[in-house]
C-alpha cells in the first residue's frame, strides 16, 4: 500500500511495458518526417526559383534579340531621336507591332517585372542600348545574379551595394543608370546592347581582327591586369606617359612620343635616345657614351669622359681635380695649376688680349715691350727718400723720377738749383711752416742769423743769411 502512495505504477491485466516504447518511436518518426518535409519543400522551392530564374533569363534574351534586330533595321530613326542622357524608348508593344516579337509575348517576366529597351547616343553613329526590367516583384541578389549568369556575357543586374549602376556578369562591364534617366532599384536585371553604324556590337574586346570593325579591338577604358604580366609584346606604343614601378627589360627598343617615367631603374644594353628631356631623380649611369642636346642635373654628373660638340655652360664653378685645367686639343695650349700659387699657361703659349691685363704686381722675367706709351701713376717728390734703387716714378707735374742712392732724382737734370729765402720770423715754427716757391723743395732752414748754412741734404750748399732763412732746391 505504501508503494502505491509513492507513485508506483501497476500494470493492468493484459498490459505490457512495450506500449511506452511504441509511443516514443512514433514521436521520433513524426519529427524526422517533419524535417524531411521541410527539406523537401525547400528543395522544391529552390527548384521552382531556379526554373523561374531560367525562364526570366530566356524571356529577357528574347527581348534583347528582338531589340537588336529592331535597332539594326531602324538605326537612323532611333539614332535621330536618342540623346546622350535622354534615351529613345522601345517597348515590347512596339516590337510586337513590328513583328520582332510574337503577338502572344508578355510585357512582363516571371516576376511581374516589365521590360523596356533604352538607347542613348554615345558617339557619332554609335548607340549604347540596354534592356532593363522595372516594377514587379524585387528579386533577391542571388536571383538577379543567377538570371544574369543564364543570359551570358551581356547579362547584368543592379547590385545592392551600388544601386546607381548596372553591373555585368562577374564585373565584366558596368553602366551608370543616370545616363539613361532611370533607376528601378535593387532586384532588377538588364542586358547590354551596343550598336555602331547600325551594326550590333557587344562592346567586348575581340582577340581577332574583324574586317571593318577596328573598334572591337580597342579599349574604351583603362585596362587593369590585377598584378599579372603582359607577355610577348612585339611593340609597345604610348602617346602618353608610361609609368613603371619596377624595371623595364626589353631586348628591342622602347619608343614613346610622350614621357617614359620610372620610379626605379631604366637599364638598356643598347642606346637610350630621346628627342626631349631625360629626367632622373637619381643617377644616370652609362657604360658607353651619353649624347644629349641639353643635360640638366640638380646633382652630380659623373663619367670617365664627356664629349660635347656645343658649348658647356655652368652657373657655378668649373672645377678640375689634380694638376689639370683647360686644354685646347687643336692648338696644344690651355690653363692649368700645378701648385697653390700660380695659374700657368700650358705649353708656354702666349696670352693675347685687345683688352686689359691687370694685377697687383706685374713681373716680367724678360724684356717688357710697350707698343704705345708707358703710363706712370706712381707720384713721388724729388729729393725725398725711395725704397729701392731702380724704381721709376713721376712728379706731380709729370716729370719722370728715378730712385738713385735711395733718393728720388728728376731724370735728365744736372745739379739742383738752390736758393736761400729770407722769411719773416726767427723761430722754428716760422721756418718749418713756410713753403718754398712752386717747383722747389724745402731742404733745410736756419734761425741763427749768421754764417754760412748747409741744407739738411748732405753736400748741398745753399748760401748764407743773417736772418731766419729757408733753403729751397729745384732738382
Amino acid at each position: 500500500m505504501e508503494q502505491e502512495h509513492l507513485g508506483m505504477n501497476h500494470l493492468k491485466p493484459g498490459q505490457t511495458r512495450q506500449n511506452g516504447f511504441v509511443v516514443v518511436e512514433l514521436l521520433f518518426g513524426l519529427i524526422i518526417f517533419a524535417i524531411a518535409s521541410a527539406i523537401g519543400v525547400s528543395l522544391v522551392a529552390d527548384r521552382m526559383d531556379a526554373q523561374n530564374y531560367q525562364i526570366a533569363a530566356q524571356q529577357q534574351q528574347q527581348i534583347a534579340e528582338a531589340a537588336s534586330k529592331y535597332l539594326k533595321d531602324n538605326f537612323s530613326t532611333v539614332y535621330g531621336s536618342a540623346g546622350t542622357t535622354s534615351p529613345a524608348t522601345i517597348t515590347p508593344q512596339m516590337l510586337r507591332n513590328t513583328n520582332y516579337l510574337p503577338a502572344s509575348f508578355s510585357d512582363t517576366n516571371a516576376f511581374g517585372q516589365s521590360f523596356v529597351v533604352l538607347a542613348r547616343r554615345v558617339n557619332v553613329n554609335q548607340l549604347e542600348s540596354i534592356v532593363i526590367t522595372t516594377g514587379g516583384q524585387a528579386i533577391d541578389e542571388i536571383g538577379t545574379r543567377t538570371i544574369a549568369e543564364n543570359m551570358g556575357a551581356p547579362g547584368g543586374f543592379i547590385p545592392f551595394n551600388n544601386t546607381g549602376v548596372i553591373q555585368g556578369v562577374r564585373g565584366g562591364w558596368q553602366l551608370a543608370l543616370s545616363n539613361y534617366g532611370i533607376n528601378p532599384g535593387v532586384g532588377h536585371t538588364a542586358s547590354a546592347l551596343f550598336l555602331q553604324d547600325g551594326t550590333l556590337s557587344n562592346d567586348y574586346l575581340y582577340r581577332n581582327a574583324i574586317p571593318g570593325k577596328p573598334e572591337l579591338n580597342r579599349m574604351n577604358t583603362a585596362l587593369s591586369m590585377g598584378g599579372n604580366n603582359v607577355n610577348d609584346v612585339a611593340a609597345l606604343n604610348a602617346s602618353g606617359t608610361v609609368t613603371v614601378g619596377g624595371n623595364v627589360d626589353t631586348a628591342g627598343s622602347v619608343n614613346a612620343t610622350g614621357n617614359v617615367s620610372a620610379s626605379g631603374s631604366v637599364t638598356a644594353q643598347g642606346n637610350v635616345s630621346a628627342s626631349g628631356s631625360v629626367t632622373a631623380q637619381s643617377n644616370v649611369v652609362a657604360a658607353g657614351d651619353v649624347y644629349a642636346q641639353s643635360v640638366n642635373a640638380s646633382a652630380n654628373l659623373t663619367g670617365a669622359a664627356a664629349r660635347i660638340s656645343g658649348e658647356t655652360v655652368t652657373g657655378g664653378w668649373f672645377r678640375t681635380q689634380g694638376d689639370t685645367g683647360w686644354y685646347n686639343e687643336k692648338w696644344g695650349g690651355g690653363w692649368y695649376m700645378s701648385d697653390s700659387d700660380w695659374v700657368r699657361v700650358y705649353g708656354d703659349k702666349n696670352v693675347y688680349t685687345a683688352g686689359n691685363i691687370r694685377g697687383g704686381t706685374v713681373t716680367s722675367e724678360g724684356r717688357a715691350t710697350v707698343g704705345e706709351y708707358l703710363q706712370l701713376n706712381g707720384v713721388a717728390i724729388a729729393g725725398t727718400a725711395c725704397a729701392a734703387n731702380g724704381m721709376v716714378g713721376r712728379t706731380s707735374t709729370g716729370r719722370s723720377l728715378s730712385c738713385d742712392n735711395r733718393v728720388w732724382v728728376v731724370n735728365g737734370s744736372s745739379a739742383p738749383t738752390c736758393t736761400a729765402k729770407t722769411i719773416p720770423g726767427y723761430d722754428a715754427n716760422d721756418v718749418t711752416t713756410y713753403a718754398c716757391p712752386v717747383g722747389y723743395t724745402k731742404v733745410g732752414w736756419d734761425t741763427a742769423g749768421s754764417g754760412q748754412r748747409f741744407s739738411s741734404t748732405p753736400g748741398v750748399v745753399v748760401g748764407q743769411n743773417d736772418y731766419a732763412t729757408i733753403f729751397c732746391c729745384q732738382f
